[in-house]
């Protein structure tokens, strides 16, 4: 007998009337649109953006819409769940009272089992206690025992360190030390927003992680110019179709609910319990072509003035997409590097622009600079070819002087995308 669920996260639902709302309805249309009857839905966590009794009666209401369709629910708190000016005691009976489901479960659904556990308290990593975790070892074992071929599902919020895109900044390290000898154990978690477009959503070495993205919003890791919250994160709202057969083949389906797109069976993983069949490894980086430029690519100064450079150029190629790109900027007077910065592609946009633009500031005046722009792909592999150019920045008075002329030409270039 076919299993089909699905699943979501970080919906952040919020006391006054948001955009929330619409998302989270949307996302559940769509799911009763793709998958007629659900068999489960699984929530990974921040239902809500505060844990407020408010903002639970406006998620059910929502909610009840479609549960006829949805299935055994599967609802865990996540970190914002805890919060609302209240004990985590609280909190967790607030949860219980107003969902009707218990903060943390272990159910058997057309025989197979699925397990969620619930943070226990309010800190960015998650907190689960030693009995908890003796709790999550006892019913992996009675799942395993039932039948040890057969997946078993595991909800909760935070990503385990140092698995899926998003939890090495976002992941919990208690977690591993229990699941590492459960291979069949297949665990959804949110937490971090990173987006499903990224092909390290999924990991596999002890068990297979998957990163279940979020209804709300979407954010990406540190130490780009560009910053965390993208421009349009709002746009972006991801979740998971997973499909078992009965001979416990597990098909993953990522859906982006905006663009109303599924890209069907993308992760396959045809033997849950042993790990000598997992695809999803930490050597995939190994066997990923470069990304590169086409001949035909190009780089143009936009403006410059005394201290500010503004850069458009042709995005390069991948298979997958290109994650990001990295910028050199050297000095020609003394020929040493003079900032070196990394700014995102627009991978997570539902139209990727040909052109992206970005500003270098902290130029000295009248000084001549190089500029060369390389490629990097997802898992971090660089382009070879890059692209380059040379500029000199004005003199302080000359730049005072064409202060109008600039600002008439710094408008954004049709079909590219500005990083300011």
């Amino acid at each position: 007998m076919e299993l089909n669920f699905a699943v979501i996260s970080d919906i952040h639902v919020k006391a006054h009337n948001s955009k929330e709302d619409e998302k989270l309805d949307l996302a559940l249309s769509r799911l009763k649109e793709y998958q007629q009857n659900l068999d489960a839905l699984i929530i990974t966590g921040d239902i809500t953006n505060s844990g407020r009794e408010k903002e639970y009666k406006k998620f059910s209401k929502i909610y009840n819409k479609y549960s006829e369709f949805l299935g055994e629910k599967i609802f865990l708190m996540g970190n914002h769940d805890c919060w609302g000016g209240v004990s985590i005691k609280a909190a967790q009976k607030r949860f219980k009272d107003n969902l009707n489901e218990d903060i943390n479960s272990h159910k058997v659904i057309k025989g197979y089992h699925f397990i969620s556990i619930s943070t226990e308290g309010k800190r960015l990593s998650g907190l689960f206690s030693k009995k908890l975790l003796a709790w999550l070892k006892n019913e992996l074992e009675i799942a395993r025992n039932d039948d040890s071929k057969k997946p078993i599902f595991l909800g909760v919020h935070q990503h385990i360190e140092n698995t899926v895109y998003g939890s090495e900044a976002w992941g919990n390290k208690d977690l591993h030390e229990v699941l590492k000898d459960f291979p069949q154990v297949i665990n959804f978690s949110g937490h971090s927003h990173y987006p499903l477009n990224d092909e390290r959503s999924i990991h596999q070495k002890d068990f297979t992680s998957v990163g279940a993205g979020s209804t709300s919003y979407m954010e990406l890791e540190r130490g780009k110019v560009n910053g965390t919250i993208q421009p349009k994160a709002g746009r972006v709202s991801q979740g998971l179709i997973v499909k078992v057969s009965e001979d416990n083949v597990v098909k993953i389906s990522t859906i982006d609910f905006t663009k109303n797109q599924v890209n069907e069976d993308r992760w396959i993983i045809n033997e849950p319990s042993n790990k000598d069949n997992f695809l999803y490894i930490d050597n995939r980086r190994d066997l990923r072509k470069k990304p590169y430029f086409k001949k035909e690519s190009s780089v143009h100064i936009k403006y410059v003035t005394n201290n500010v450079a503004k850069i458009s150029f042709t995005q390069a190629i991948h298979e997958d997409f290109i994650h990001s790109y990295e910028i050199s900027v050297v000095n020609k007077n003394n020929n040493k590097e003079f900032k070196k910065m990394m700014i995102f592609s627009d991978f997570y946009m539902e139209y990727i622009k040909s052109r992206l633009s970005f500003k270098i500031k902290g130029l000295f005046p009248n000084t001549e600079y190089t500029v060369r722009i390389k490629a990097i792909e997802s898992f971090g592999n660089k382009s070879e070819n890059y692209l380059q150019t040379d500029f000199k920045t004005l003199s302080i008075a000359d730049s005072l002087m064409n202060f109008n002329k600039f600002l008439s030409i710094s408008r954004i270039e049709e079909n590219s995308i500005d990083f300011d």
